[in-house]
């Protein structure tokens, strides 16, 4: 379990944030490419570090905490886009035999 991969990496989401006054409500899906190493620290844990990059697509109502959005402009999404994403992943593994 001690070596270097190469895959790929999905996600889906569906948020609902509050940042400061605003809010962001919405779906996102991205794909992209993962790397990365995996350590053996002893017989059964191991240590990955890995990093990636993926296009992410978002649909999402954006609004402020003072805005009326009752009156139907934010029933549908007023903010999408796709972006590039980045990744950073440090993980520890119990490996049970």
């Amino acid at each position: 379990m001690t070596r270097q991969f190469v895959g790929l990496s999905a996600h889906l989401a569906n948020y609902n944030l509050y940042i400061g006054k605003e809010r962001f409500q919405g779906n996102s899906a991205a794909m992209g490419l993962i790397g990365g190493h995996v350590f053996n620290l002893s017989s059964h844990w191991n240590l990955e570090f890995c990093g990636g990059l993926s296009l992410m697509g978002y649909r999402q109502k954006h609004y402020y905490s003072g805005d009326s959005y009752n009156n139907g402009y934010f029933e549908k999404a007023n903010d999408w886009g796709v972006m590039l994403f980045p990744k950073l992943e440090l993980s520890v593994s119990y490996i049970i035999n």
